[in-house]
């Protein structure tokens, strides 16, 4: 509700102020109501209801100013009144229509007053009021009717009604002159509560749809970030499958040289070049998806305690698991076939020196054998020799020709033997049998 700024006026003229000076009443004098009129009135602008309260209740000036004494009234209103900026209308229009002058105020022009007349002119009132109250104070004194406190109760109860009929026709002035400008506040208003209720039922249906797209994104992300590490885990055991390819490759290649081209230390050292540039490779990314397998393995059964009631595992655990198992018998294969081949190696290269050992000794027990036979021919061939020098001798005593005696060398057995062992390798091995037969 609109409140005018309320004014206290006063009658600047000090004929009018002659002339307004109450006669007395039976009850109390016009003066000294007037003056309780205007100390209701500042209370109420003030906001300070103490003066009125000591009046009504405890104030022992209330017989002086039953008796139309200025100086209890005096004492009970402020010397000087400053008029606060903020000073609804209305009681200056209350004022100006209970006022004995009879001046007649304008209730639109008096709200359009500015502050600045106002405070301006509180000097003058404040000093008009004195004045007015010395001249009322006279009169008083003068007269001096009798009064009691419930006149007084009663003096005040009238100004209190003629402010609020006052306030009450300035609120109908203010709402005739203003109704449509209220009419259509309220509707404003009744929209703009519409509005905000539109608004709050979207905010409210904007936010459960942006939880629900924060939750479908929020589930994208995961099944993104599943992806990737998918993804990553699917890189990686491509270049783990590469890498054990060419592991088996090689390994093939050790097995190639170590049974078929008997090549031991070539295939020993491939096998030690695979172990150190390819499987130790393997090892490792094994190993990280061991310990990948095994931290979500534990996440999941942290999980499966919280969200399952019966002692079982979970499908997805049990997928884990199996993978774990495979990345563990996968391991232990690699190593088993790189094992087995290393100790293949070994016992081919045992194996083969032993069979060099053995070929070495044969070797050994033949030279010495063909020694043994050596020396058995040399023997013979001196006892062969020295029987032919004995048949020459025998000859020559004899005194036969030459040609009958080199005859008879020739055709000796002794001499058809160095010719058989001077002959070519092939018939001397054979000539050597016989030879080492007969030597036997």
């Amino acid at each position: 509700m609109m409140m005018k700024q309320n004014k206290v006026s006063f009658q600047g003229d000090e004929k009018e102020e002659e002339a307004n000076v109450p006669t007395e009443t039976p009850q109390i004098n016009e003066t000294a109501e007037r003056e309780l009129r205007d100390m209701v009135e500042n209370c109420l602008v003030n906001n300070d209801l103490a003066p009125l309260l000591r009046m009504i209740f405890v104030d022992p000036e209330l017989q002086r100013i039953a008796e139309g004494g200025v100086a209890a009234i005096d004492t009970l209103t402020p010397a000087s009144v400053s008029l606060p900026s903020d000073l609804p209308p209305s009681l200056s229009e209350t004022n100006a229509s209970s006022n004995s002058t009879g001046s007649n105020t304008d209730p639109t022009t008096s709200s359009d007053k500015s502050e600045s007349s106002i405070a301006n002119k509180g000097g003058d009132r404040s000093n008009n009021r004195r004045s007015r109250l010395n001249r009322a104070s006279n009169a008083s004194k003068a007269s001096s009717p009798p009064s009691t406190q419930t006149a007084q109760l009663a003096a005040l109860q009238r100004a209190l009604s003629a402010i609020a009929t006052a306030q009450e026709m300035t609120v109908r002035e203010v709402s005739a002159h203003r109704a449509l400008e209220i009419t259509q506040s309220v509707s404003e208003l009744r929209g703009m509560t519409n509005a905000v209720n539109v608004v709050r039922k979207g905010a409210i249906e904007g936010s459960d749809a942006l939880a629900k797209v924060g939750n479908r994104l929020s589930e994208s992300l995961n099944v993104l970030a599943d992806v990737t590490r998918l993804r990553s885990h699917v890189a990686a055991a491509r270049g783990g499958v590469d890498l054990l390819r060419q592991v088996i490759s090689q390994l093939q290649s050790v097995a190639d040289l170590m049974f078929n081209k008997k090549q031991l230390f070539q295939a020993h050292q491939l096998l030690e070049n695979t172990r150190r540039e390819k499987l130790d490779p393997i090892f490792q990314i094994l190993s990280l998806a061991l310990d990948a397998e095994a931290a979500s393995l534990e996440r999941n059964n942290d999980e499966g305690r919280h969200r399952m009631s019966h002692h079982h595992h979970h499908p997805s655990t049990e997928s884990k698991e199996k993978r774990r198992r495979s990345i563990l018998d996968l391991r232990q294969q690699l190593v088993g076939l790189v094992t087995a081949l290393g100790s293949a190696v070994e016992y081919l290269a045992i194996s083969h020196l032993k069979e060099w050992f053995v070929a070495v000794r044969a070797a050994a027990g033949v030279v010495g054998l063909r020694a043994v036979r050596q020396s058995a021919i040399r023997r013979q061939l001196d006892l062969d020799l020295g029987k032919e020098r004995q048949l020459v001798a025998a000859m020559l005593l004899e005194k036969l020709e030459s040609s009958s005696i080199a005859q008879a060398l020739l055709t000796s057995e002794f001499r058809q033997e160095i010719r058989r062992d001077t002959a070519p390798p092939f018939p001397l091995a054979m000539g050597s049998g016989g030879r080492e037969g007969d030597g036997e």
